[in-house]
């Protein structure tokens, strides 16, 4: 489920994000969520939609919208794939607060050059 147009809203979140996180945020999100009155404001300013596909389909939505599922109740698998785009500008910096870096495989620190455009199309 997505409340529309919740992508260009701003909601702090209260609490602090524990260590190694992203070892369990997939499975349950428990930090990092709305608290209920701000939810309840999203989505009275935008509704919710239930997105449903065939068998094979690929949904994609921006990551800051406000989603939520439950659980995979067909017998067959699910997968979810996450995907982020920055600007060359916008580089992994060290964590602030204490904070432990997040791991290589999810903030790379690598060294690594950005896509260039070609100029021409390959045709058949």
């Amino acid at each position: 489920m997505l409340v529309p147009g919740s992508h260009q809203q701003f909601i702090a979140c209260i609490g602090e994000t524990p260590d190694d996180n992203h070892k369990m945020s997939l499975k349950q999100q428990e930090v990092g969520v709305p608290d209920p009155l701000s939810l309840q404001l999203l989505v009275e300013r935008g509704g919710i939609e239930a997105i449903t596909a065939t068998a094979g389909s690929v949904v994609f939505f921006d990551c800051n919208t406000m989603h939520g599922s439950t659980g995979n109740i067909s017998p067959w698998p699910r997968a979810n794939v996450f995907m982020v785009y920055n600007s060359m500008k916008n580089t992994v910096q060290p964590p602030k607060y204490g904070l432990k870096p997040r791991p290589e495989h999810i903030a790379t620190r690598e060294q690594f050059k950005s896509l260039e455009p070609q100029n021409q199309f390959i045709r058949d």
